[in-house]
């Protein structure tokens, strides 16, 4: 258990980074497209059901 903990913390500040988002622009006015510093990207949207997404595009 104890592994488990110091594993855990480590990730912490593996993972943490600044607290800063950055807007994106979208096709939809529904839709917020965010980035964090560390790569995440959150887009979470305002309608009551689903949203069709654009097919990705390869790097």
């Amino acid at each position: 258990m104890l592994a488990l903990y110091r594993r855990a913390i480590a990730l912490r500040r593996e993972l943490q980074t600044e607290e800063r988002l950055d807007w994106l622009d979208t096709e939809s006015e529904d839709v917020l497209h965010l980035r964090r510093p560390n790569g995440w990207r959150p887009s979470p949207t305002s309608i009551p059901g689903p949203l069709r997404c654009p097919k990705a595009r390869s790097c």
